[in-house]
């Protein structure tokens, strides 16, 4: 996320704001998810730098609770809000993937939507927002990764689980897909 800011203009994040204000979407993971904070806090520290600001609040992390940094792993998040449209249908918790994302703590006064906490926290990991004419979906986690499948592309070498390091190999398993959840909240962003 602190790349994001050095490479995108005052301009640019203009653009991606007024886009999403005049009836686009925004969807952040982990990184994204940082980006769109008003306020980032990365190993306790305040980041120097501008980010898009389009979430009331505060993103935070890595959480060392769920997994210690620079360590990642599998993480359960439980579903709060069963009746958005994003998450009706899913069951009551997921496990994804957590690879340093924060916790998005809204200000006082948001009108946000919490759709789902990390469990070891109980802090926000999953939440919607209309921003404009647009929505905002954003998530710590990493639901785009098939842990378990090969599908993605993606095998997440050398994982370390409990401190044990499994050279070579793809130890993770999310017990399910997490794409269905994504496609709802594709859907739900675009106001489909």
């Amino acid at each position: 996320m602190y790349q994001y800011a050095q490479d995108l203009s005052s301009g640019g994040e203009e653009k991606i704001k007024n886009f999403i204000r005049d009836g686009g979407g925004y969807i952040g993971i982990c990184g994204g998810a940082y980006f769109a904070g008003e306020k980032v806090i990365w190993q306790g520290s305040q980041l120097p730098m501008t980010s898009l600001g389009i979430f009331p609040g505060t993103t935070k992390g890595p959480i060392d609770e769920i997994v210690p940094y620079p360590e990642y792993g599998m993480c359960k998040v439980n579903i709060i809000d069963s009746m958005h449209p994003i998450t009706q249908s899913e069951p009551d918790s997921a496990w994804i993937l957590y690879y340093w994302g924060p916790v998005s703590i809204p200000n006082e006064d948001a009108e946000i939507t919490i759709l789902g906490e990390y469990d070891v926290v109980n802090q926000p990991a999953m939440i919607a927002f209309d921003y404009g004419k647009g929505r905002v979906f954003i998530i710590g986690t990493h639901p785009e990764f098939e842990e378990d499948s090969d599908r993605d592309g993606v095998t997440l070498q050398d994982t370390v689980i409990n401190g044990v390091t499994y050279l070579g190999e793809d130890k993770l398993d999310d017990r399910g897909s997490d794409w269905d959840l994504m496609k709802k909240a594709v859907l739900w962003c675009l106001k489909k």
